[in-house]
């Protein structure tokens, strides 16, 4: 129920409060892997890249195979201007694979 309203705030431009619903989903349960994607691309459209791939990273922990359709979402954190919802671009070369190797995933 918190992540659908911390979507839904996402979407309003209730940026402040979708995250801490996102925040309070994921201490509740932090196997929700739709939560940490939303919650990185909010990070993301704030401006905050290093936590946005943070929050990609543990949802790519959580569900591997998603691996390939992150890695098209990074240039949308680096390098472009955020819109909802992101179009797939050229990867990053240090992002999100940085962050996989990290947390073993690649």
């Amino acid at each position: 129920m918190l992540s659908n309203r911390g979507y839904t705030r996402h979407r309003l431009g209730q940026h402040d409060a979708a995250l801490a619903d996102f925040d309070a989903a994921l201490q509740a349960d932090a196997t929700l892997f739709d939560t940490w994607c939303h919650r990185a691309l909010l990070l993301a459209e704030r401006g905050l890249p290093e936590s946005a791939l943070a929050s990609f990273g543990r949802a790519l922990q959580l569900q591997p195979e998603h691996r390939g359709a992150m890695l098209e979402q990074e240039d949308s954190i680096f390098k472009r201007p955020f819109s909802f919802p992101i179009a797939p671009r050229t990867r990053h070369p240090m992002g999100l694979r940085r962050s996989l190797e990290v947390a073993g995933g690649g």
